[in-house]
């Protein structure tokens, strides 16, 4: 990154940390999971698989080498990421949808009138429960990620030998395995004229009969998206 930017995120997560630790400021976010990992203090919940937070672990075994160095450096660099993550995916989910709707104009006129008719009748106040009431802003918004989605792919490691079905791709414990997301989002198979925009896709109906994982915007399983909560 720009050595500017490097300097300035530093510097802030580093004299975030002190002012905490100085005056004994604990917040519930994600800057505290990171000072107590630091400081060798363990969250409640934290769940047994990821105890190896702690330590230098070998991608392919899994197996504990050596206690890890949590530096300000580290912190300052999970922070950004988080950051990053989340700022970026999110602005361009919002542009990418603007566009669709912007080209589809029968679509936005549909969404204006759901959305209008529903803070009609709750006094124009905008909640999160009202927005959640919002159907078809939802079908919209996933639909914009299925056609735009932030990340083209996601990887894992093996676990166990295993051979994809209908293939002779024979994989074995410790491969990396990486998931092309718009491969599934784009397959007609799935999703029949892949380039349309259609958020009828995402009707409760037509969810249900898909298999789950042709949807990963924002991945699946135990490393699943933050933003997907």
């Amino acid at each position: 990154m720009n050595d500017e930017v490097t300097a300035y995120i530093k510097k802030l997560v580093t004299r975030t940390i002190k002012y905490r630790e100085d005056n004994n400021v604990i917040r519930n976010d994600f800057l505290q999971l990171l000072i107590n990992l630091k400081n060798d203090v363990l969250v409640d919940d934290i769940s047994k698989e990821d105890t190896h937070l702690k330590y230098n672990v070998d991608g392919v075994t899994d197996i504990k080498k050596s206690p890890l160095n949590i530096t300000d450096n580290l912190l300052a660099a999970q922070c950004f990421v988080f950051y990053l993550a989340g700022f970026e995916t999110s602005t361009s989910a919002i542009s990418f949808c603007l566009h669709e709707l912007a080209v589809n104009q029968d679509i936005q006129e549909r969404l204006a009138e759901e959305i209008c008719t529903i803070l009609r009748a709750q006094d124009n106040k905008i909640t999160f429960e009202i927005i959640n009431k919002m159907n078809y802003l939802d079908q919209v918004v996933n639909e914009t990620l299925r056609k735009h989605t932030p990340a083209s792919g996601i990887t894992r490691v093996c676990s166990k030998p295993y051979t994809i079905p209908g293939t002779n791709v024979h994989l074995k414990k410790g491969d990396s395995v990486l998931v092309s997301i718009p491969g599934l989002h784009f397959d007609p198979k799935y999703y029949p004229d892949p380039e349309r925009f259609d958020p009828e896709r995402f009707t409760k109906e037509n969810v249900k009969s898909r298999h789950p994982y042709t949807f990963l915007p924002f991945g699946e399983g135990p490393r699943i998206c933050i933003g997907r909560c």
